[in-house]
């Protein structure tokens, strides 16, 4: 048997099915306790949304208020080169550019540091937290850019 829903309602069905086989004497499952997990599970997973939400925004936040000081800081270069005829988009790309690598490398730095704490949580906890999974590494080379 293949399970491909994994929710109550899927689980009830499943223990409604195995107990009409013949030879089975009983079936036993605490969907009480699964749907209180369930919930919970539910619960958390807006609750990280929320977190991932604010994370962004702040991220974003900071992102623009650190591009406006490295302008502040290059206040006197931006000057002479609008003096010179420089065009805005070259003022701009030199710090867009520094900005885009450094936020590349440090995407880069993450995911290597987050792929270090899961090989070295899976080999303390066992089996209770794998490994990430190809498709996870797609996931967080997305989050990088």
């Amino acid at each position: 048997m293949r399970i491909a829903d994994a929710s109550s309602d899927a689980a009830e069905h499943i223990i409604e099915r195995l107990r009409a086989i013949s030879g089975v004497a009983d079936v036993r499952a605490d969907l009480g306790l699964l749907r209180v997990l369930e919930s919970r599970s539910h619960a958390l997973d807006r609750l990280a949304l929320i977190f991932g939400g604010l994370l962004l925004a702040s991220s974003i936040f900071f992102l623009v208020t650190a591009a406006r000081l490295t302008m502040l800081a290059r206040r006197s270069i931006v000057r002479v080169m609008k003096q010179l005829g420089a065009r805005r988009w070259q003022i701009v790309l030199p710090v867009a550019l520094e900005g885009g690598l450094a936020g590349f490398f440090a995407g880069f730095l993450a995911w290597g540091l987050i792929l270090l704490l899961a090989k070295s949580a899976s080999g303390i906890t066992g089996t209770f937290m794998a490994a990430p999974r190809p498709e996870d590494y797609a996931l967080l080379l997305g989050a990088m850019c």
